[in-house]
């Protein structure tokens, strides 16, 4: 188990301790090492906490940074063919600097863009920054197995695997709308809007 955080800011600059705090709020999801990114135009953010499994050496520290410097990926999870996926992509030309299958995944991504995820047999959640088009790829399992929650508003973007993550990165607690308790209690999930109430 590890964790993935990150903002993009609309408005203000990605702070790099805001991010470290955040990401401290879930040391559980790795203990072995963590890492926080900021794009040279501070617009986005990532943090990741490492539950070293693929090549425990520090070459698989993570938010990685592509060699050319255009993507950085924080990944969580485990996709079960990345060697496969990997032989097939140096055949291709790619050559791969570690063992882990965060590497696998991001050179996926370069060549197959977001139809990698087909490709992908396992338990994971991405988030890809690439630096030129400047935008973010955020992607789960399609069983929600590793999981990412998400908030918006109009001053910024926010995802982490955990909740609290991200109420940590908020100025301001969101109210809470009481009717909608029932529902994620009895489905998990949120089915429908509904009408907002007050607590």
């Amino acid at each position: 188990m590890c964790g993935i955080l990150g903002t993009l800011n609309y408005q203000n600059a990605a702070d790099a301790n805001k991010l470290s705090a955040m990401r401290d709020t879930m040391p559980y999801r790795g203990p072995d090492d963590n890492g926080v990114w900021l794009s040279d135009d501070k617009y986005c953010g990532l943090a990741h906490l490492r539950l070293s499994i693929l090549d425990p050496s520090p070459a698989g520290h993570q938010p990685r940074v592509e060699q050319s410097g255009r993507y950085v990926i924080s990944y969580n999870g485990e996709v079960y063919n990345y060697i496969e996926i990997r032989a097939e992509l140096e055949t291709k030309g790619y050559t791969f600097e570690t063992g882990t299958d965060t590497e696998v995944i991001l050179q996926a991504y370069i060549e197959y863009g977001t139809e990698c995820l087909s490709l992908f047999n396992g338990m994971f959640a991405i988030a890809i920054w690439d630096n030129e088009t400047r935008e973010l790829f955020l992607a789960r399992d399609r069983l929600g197995i590793k999981p990412v929650y998400y908030y918006q508003n109009a001053n910024e973007f926010i995802f982490a695997s955990e909740t609290k993550a991200i109420l940590k990165g908020l100025s301001e607690l969101p109210a809470l709308n009481i009717e909608l308790i029932d529902d994620y209690m009895s489905f998990g999930y949120i089915p429908w809007e509904k009408p907002y109430i007050k607590a």
